[in-house]
């Protein structure tokens, strides 16, 4: 019996949950599987990256094309990820997860002042080729890439040429060995998957619940309640059946917990399944891991005022704004990979004069919500690639 990729994914799953509650002894082989994986596809983001992105801004034609749709994406991007910070804000402060677990304030915590505007963005440039090359700073990659589609877009394709085809090329050879790392997906998410049951403990867990809670709400409440209505009320068409469509990349987006990894499946994905224009998804998808990351915002949100509450620190309205606004900036900022979001938390606590430290008190249960948050993150950006090719007045998605 030939099974799809789908089947093959939700098989791999249920072995991986089973391998780790009574196989736990090869362990060693689940980690070797898992991270081979997502190494095999970290290898071909960067190229995919570059290589979408420019042949996106090439195919747009003309610059009006691409000051269009470049608009209309950072408006809706803004847009939804202050929506999910908004939400996050709300249920952390009404059900008040810090309540009744507050930190003593130890000699090393220190109340830091607000991170100016120039130090937040001096780390955008990388400041050697090397790290740029492995994808540690993902938003230059796609500054430079969108840099060079404006530059082949505005000499012509008469002066451009051949240059505009070798990168079309090239985007084309890096979906097909997207393909073949896409083939052999579910034995790397089998091997995560029994890694994650046995490392994580569920005793570590009781004293942080209410806050597990508190951010499962919220992202739930995004991913099937904001999310969905836009996909209603913009694109007219169902959510359930653009979800069943992108179903292979929220999965796979939820075992590696990597937007940059899930990337190459989600640009097939909404190609081919939902017929979305390859000018819109070469565009909208890639830049979206790096700057619309809805799930990373509402978790920082509830994160932040969960990590005040804990340290006694008291918010007021405009400390509630400001988690809300460096929350939108800091996604733009943050990586496409695993706990990212912890790494540009530090970001909103500095904002608001909260001791970073407090970040370590999640950090022990951080992976398991950076799985739902990139799922969310995905979601998102999958409703993105709908949205924009409406606007543009183009034939969506219509299931």
């Amino acid at each position: 019996m030939k099974f799809n990729l789908q089947t093959n994914i939700l098989i791999s799953v249920i072995l991986g949950v089973m391998a780790g509650f009574f196989a736990d002894e090869f362990i060693n082989i689940y980690m070797f599987l898992g991270k081979g994986f997502i190494t095999l596809l970290k290898y071909i983001v960067v190229p995919l990256v570059f290589a979408s992105l420019i042949s996106g801004v090439i195919s747009l034609g003309n610059l009006n094309s691409l000051q269009r749709m470049g608009f209309k994406t950072l408006a809706y991007f803004i847009m939804t990820t202050a929506i999910a910070s908004t939400i996050g804000i709300l249920l952390a402060v009404i059900i008040n997860p810090g309540k009744g677990f507050i930190l003593a304030q130890t000699e090393g915590s220190v109340f830091t002042s607000a991170m100016s505007f120039k130090e937040m963005f001096a780390q955008i440039i990388p400041t050697n080729f090397i790290g740029f090359i492995s994808g540690d700073n993902m938003l230059f990659l796609i500054i430079l890439s969108i840099f060079i589609g404006i530059l082949i877009v505005a000499f012509g394709r008469n002066i451009a040429f051949p240059i505009d085809e070798l990168f079309e090329g090239f985007n084309e050879f890096m979906m097909i060995i997207t393909g073949w790392v896409i083939a052999i997906s579910p034995i790397g998410i089998f091997g995560l998957v029994a890694q994650l049951i046995i490392t994580t403990g569920f005793a570590a867990f009781v004293p942080l619940l209410k806050y597990m809670l508190v951010v499962t709400v919220g992202l739930a409440i995004h991913a099937f309640g904001v999310i969905p209505l836009i996909i209603k009320t913009i694109v007219k068409c169902s959510p359930f059946s653009v979800a069943k469509e992108v179903f292979t990349s929220l999965a796979t987006g939820f075992t590696t917990a990597s937007s940059a990894a899930t990337l190459p499946i989600l640009l097939e994905d909404t190609r081919k399944k939902l017929k979305v224009p390859n000018k819109v998804a070469s565009f909208v998808l890639p830049l979206g891991i790096t700057i619309n990351m809805d799930g990373t915002a509402l978790f920082q949100s509830v994160a932040a005022v969960f990590i005040a509450q804990i340290y006694g620190v008291q918010l007021s309205i405009t400390s509630l704004c400001l988690i809300i606004i460096i929350a939108i900036l800091s996604s733009i900022g943050a990586a496409a990979v695993p706990s990212a979001g912890i790494i540009t938390l530090a970001m909103i606590l500095t904002a608001i004069g909260v001791p970073i430290e407090g970040t370590a008190i999640i950090l022990g249960i951080d992976r398991i919500l950076d799985m739902l948050r990139t799922t969310v993150n995905l979601w998102g950006n999958t409703s993105a690639t709908l949205v924009i090719t409406k606007w543009l007045g183009e034939k969506a998605y219509d299931k």
